[in-house]
């Protein structure tokens, strides 16, 4: 059985449908990944706001303690500690 230009190209349904499943799970599988990274930056942004508000509170509960007389702010240089 020789192969002709015309039965290169004779498909069967089950490797159409083959192609279907292998294409239809590439999809899912680009769409899954593309929502999975949005999802992830939006964390990431969420917890930089709230990393961010953290330390202007603990800042001002400190900056409250150094006015009242309890604890000094002033930086230490790594070779005192």
């Amino acid at each position: 059985m020789a192969l002709t230009p015309a039965s290169m190209f004779r498909f069967t349904i089950r490797d159409v449908l083959w192609l279907t499943v292998v294409v239809a799970l590439g999809v899912a599988l680009w769409i899954e990944h593309r929502r999975f990274t949005a999802a992830r930056l939006a964390l990431q942004e969420k917890e930089a706001i709230l990393y961010e508000t953290q330390a202007k509170a603990r800042f001002a509960e400190l900056r409250a303690k150094e006015l009242r007389g309890g604890v000094i702010l002033t930086p230490v240089s790594p070779a005192v500690r």
